[in-house]
C-alpha cells in the first residue's frame, strides 16, 4: 500500500505545484481587476455629479426659458389686440392720403371748366350748345 500513497503523495505535490503559480496569477489579476473597479468607481461618482449639476442647470434654464416664454406669449397677445385697431388705423389714413391726389386733378378740371381753359392752357369762349328748337 505504500506505494499507491506514495503516488497520490507525488500526484498532490505536482497539482500543488502548478497550481500555485495559477493561483499567484489569478491573484494578481483580481487585484488589478479591484484597483480597475476603483478608479472607475471614483470617475463614474464624479461624472454622476458633474452631470446632476449640469442637468440642475439644464432644468433651470428651461424654467426660466417656459416663463420667458408665457411672459412673451402675454405680449403677443396684446400686441395682437392692438394690431387690429392699428390696422384700421392705417387704412384710414391711406384713404385720406389718397383723397388729395384724387380731389386735386378735379379741382383743378373743375376750375378750368369754369374759367374755360383748354387743356393747353389758353381760354375758350364759353359756348353754349345751341339747337334748331332755340333759335
Amino acid at each position: 500500500m505504500q506505494a499507491p500513497a506514495w503516488i497520490a503523495v507525488v500526484l498532490f505535490a505536482v497539482l500543488v505545484a502548478v497550481a500555485i503559480p495559477v493561483l499567484l496569477q489569478l491573484r494578481k489579476t483580481l487585484k488589478t481587476a479591484d484597483n480597475t473597479l476603483e478608479v472607475a468607481e471614483r470617475r463614474l461618482d464624479a461624472s454622476l455629479k458633474e452631470l446632476t449639476t449640469t442637468l440642475t442647470h439644464i432644468n433651470r434654464s428651461a424654467e426660466q426659458l417656459e416663463k420667458v416664454t408665457r411672459s412673451v406669449g402675454g405680449i403677443f397677445r396684446v400686441l395682437e389686440k392692438t394690431g387690429s385697431p392699428l390696422q384700421r388705423l392705417k387704412s384710414s389714413l391711406r384713404t385720406v392720403s389718397v383723397l388729395p391726389s384724387a380731389v386735386g386733378p378735379m379741382l383743378v378740371a373743375a376750375v378750368r371748366g369754369a374759367l374755360g381753359m383748354q387743356g393747353n392752357g389758353q381760354y375758350e369762349p364759353h359756348r353754349t350748345a345751341v339747337t334748331k328748337e332755340m333759335m
